[in-house]
C-alpha cells in the first residue's frame, strides 16, 4: 500500500545523534502503535529499505481518538489514519508525518537539531526573494510586540532596517529560481510548494535537501542579515552570561488552546482531568513573570525579583539551555498529553516543565543586551554593534541649509514667501523646487510640514518634509527629532 501514499514535500530534518538500526526502528513502530492503542493491521510497514544511498522506513495504521470538537467525557471516538516516513541519509534524517509523532525519548536519544545557520544556508540563498516571515521579539517585556508576521511579494522592498531591529526570524517563505520554499529553522522543518507526490519523490526531496544542509553555509540573503543572527551557545557564553528567563506563554498557548492545538493540559493529583480554558489562562498568567538567573556554574537557579524561593532551574549544556525545573504557580502539578489519544491514556505524557523544555518554549536573556536565546537558538542583534551605521546612510547633507538661522523666519504684513534663511524657505526654493505640487501642511496636527508631489518618467513620488532648526548638540532628544 505504500505505493498509494501521496503527500506534499514538507519534512522536519535532524542530525542523527545515535545510529538507527533495524531493531531501533522496529521498536519505534511498536511504541507508536502502543501509544495509540491500536490492534488493527498496518496499512503499510517498511523498515530501513534502501533507495540509492538512503534508507527509508514507513508505517501507517488506523486508530481511534476522541473528536476534537467533543468533550472526552462523551465517550465518542472517531477512526483516523496516521502515517510516518523516515529517511536516513548521510548522518541526517528527514521525517514526514501526519497524526503521528516521535516519542520524546526517541528524539532525545537518536536525533539532534540541525544548526539554524545550515537551514538558512540551504533555503535563504543570496538570491532568495522573501515573501513571508514570522518573527519573535528578543525581549521578554510585556510592553513589546512579541510576534509579528510580514507578507509581501518582496519583503526587501517594503521592510526597512528599522523594522527588523530586535527581531529574530522564526519561520519564513522564499522563492528561489521560481521555487517556493518554507522553513522553520528552530525545528528543522523545510517544505517546497508542489503537488502531492509518491514516496519515491519524498525520498528524493529528503536526499536533495540533506545535501544542501550538509554544505558549509554559503552567503545568505542580505535581507535576512538585517535581522538578529544566530550564533552558537558556546560563543554567546564567551561573550556574556544568562541573566533572566521567561516562559514563552504565547508559544505554549498555541500548543494547548484552540481547535489547532496538538496537546492538552491535565491535572495529575487524584483523578486525571483536563484543565478548562479558564484554568489554562490562569496557569499562563502564573507563568508570565520574568525570573532572575543566579549562579555561575553549569546548573543555575532562577528566582522572582526580590524573592528568595527558587522558581526554576536551568542547565547550560554544550549546544542548548535546558529547563530542569519549574514551580511557578501550579505548574508542578500539571502534565501534558497528546490530543491524539484519549484523556489519561497517553503513555508518553510529560510534566509541563519537560514539555516546555522539549518545545523550547522559553526565552533567556543575557547580560549583553545584543543576545537572546529563543526557540533553542541564541540570536545576536548585530545592528546594535554598528552604532549609527544603520541610520547615517539615510542622513544626507543639504547645501541650502548651511545659511539657515531659523525654522520659519520672521513674518511681516503681506509677506507671501518664507525667508531665504529659514528651513521652510530652503525647502520651498531648493529642496522641493522640482515638485509639481507643494502643500504647506504645518497646522499643528500635520503629517508633515510640507507634502510634495512630482511625476518623473511615469512614476509619481510623494515626499514628506519635516522642517526643524536648532543648535548642534549630541542629545538623545535631538537625535530622535532627526530619525522619528
Amino acid at each position: 500500500m505504500i505505493e498509494n501514499l501521496t503527500v506534499g514535500k514538507t519534512a522536519a530534518f535532524f542530525a542523527i545523534r545515535e545510529n538507527l538500526t533495524h531493531a531501533v526502528v522496529d521498536e519505534l513502530f511498536k511504541q507508536l502503535r502502543q501509544k495509540h492503542g491500536t490492534t488493527r493491521n498496518n496499512v503499510f510497514r517498511h523498515i530501513r529499505e534502501r533507495m540509492g544511498d538512503a534508507r527509508w522506513s514507513a508505517i501507517c495504521f488506523k486508530y481511534e481518538a476522541p473528536p476534537v470538537f467533543l468533550d472526552s467525557a462523551s465517550g465518542m471516538r472517531e477512526e483516523l489514519l496516521g502515517y510516518l516516513l523516515m529517511v536516513e541519509y548521510q548522518e541526517h534524517a528527514a521525517l514526514f508525518t501526519s497524526r503521528l509523532s516521535l516519542p520524546s525519548a526517541f528524539k532525545t536519544k537518536h536525533l539532534a537539531p540541525v544548526a539554524t545557520s545550515r537551514v538558512e544556508g540551504a533555503i535563504a540563498h543570496e538570491d532568495a526573494v522573501f515573501q513571508k516571515m514570522r518573527m519573535r521579539n528578543m525581549s521578554v517585556s510585556q510592553h513589546v510586540m512579541r510576534n509579528k508576521t510580514l507578507e509581501a511579494p518582496n519583503l526587501a522592498n517594503v521592510v526597512g532596517p528599522a523594522g527588523s531591529r530586535r527581531y529574530a526570524p522564526q519561520t519564513y517563505a522564499v522563492t528561489v529560481d521560481g521555487t517556493y520554499r518554507t522553513a522553520t529553522p528552530s525545528t528543522g522543518r523545510i517544505g517546497v510548494r508542489s503537488g502531492k507526490v509518491a514516496h519515491q519523490d519524498l525520498i528524493d526531496f529528503a536526499v536533495t535537501t540533506i545535501d544542501a544542509l550538509r554544505q558549509d553555509p554559503v552567503d545568505v540573503s542580505p535581507f535576512i542579515k538585517t535581522f538578529a543572527r544566530p550564533i552558537s551557545l558556546s560563543d554567546a557564553l564567551r561573550l556574556s552570561q544568562p541573566s533572566a528567563i521567561a516562559v514563552d506563554t504565547a508559544r505554549l498557548a498555541a500548543s494547548v488552546i484552540g481547535d489547532e492545538a496538538t496537546h492538552r493540559l491535565v491535572w495529575t493529583e487524584g483523578e486525571t482531568f483536563a484543565l478548562s480554558d479558564d484554568e489554562i489562562n490562569g496557569l499562563l498568567g502564573d507563568l508570565e513573570p520574568v525570573l532572575i538567573i543566579e549562579g555561575d556554574g553549569k546548573m543555575r537557579s532562577a528566582r522572582l525579583p526580590d524573592q528568595g524561593d527558587e522558581c526554576a532551574r536551568i542547565s547550560l549544556n554544550k549546544s542548548r539551555i535546558a529547563l530542569r525545573s519549574l514551580t511557578l504557580g501550579a505548574s508542578a502539578s500539571v502534565k501534558v498529553e497528546s490530543r491524539s489519544v484519549a484523556l489519561g491514556q497517553d503513555p508518553d505524557k510529560q510534566a509541563l516543565q519537560s514539555f516546555i523544555d522539549e518545545e523550547n518554549s522559553f526565552i533567556v536573556l543575557f547580560d549583553d543586551v545584543r543576545l537572546s536565546y529563543i526557540g533553542g537558538q541564541v540570536f545576536q542583534d548585530e545592528a546594535m554593534l554598528d552604532g549609527g551605521i544603520g541610520v547615517l546612510p539615510y542622513l544626507l547633507p543639504e547645501a541650502s541649509l548651511q545659511t539657515v538661522v531659523s525654522e520659519k523666519g520672521n513674518f511681516v504684513a503681506n509677506q507671501d514667501e518664507f525667508d531665504d534663511t529659514s528651513t521652510f524657505g530652503a525647502i520651498v526654493k531648493h529642496i522641493a523646487a522640482e515638485d509639481d505640487v507643494l502643500v504647506c501642511d504645518d497646522l499643528g496636527d500635520e503629517w508633515a510640514d510640507f507634502i510634495g508631489i512630482r511625476e518623473d518618467a511615469g512614476f509619481v513620488q510623494v515626499s514628506f518634509y519635516h522642517a526643524k532648526h536648532g543648535p548642534l548638540e549630541l542629545s538623545a532628544g535631538s537625535f530622535h527629532i532627526a530619525v522619528s
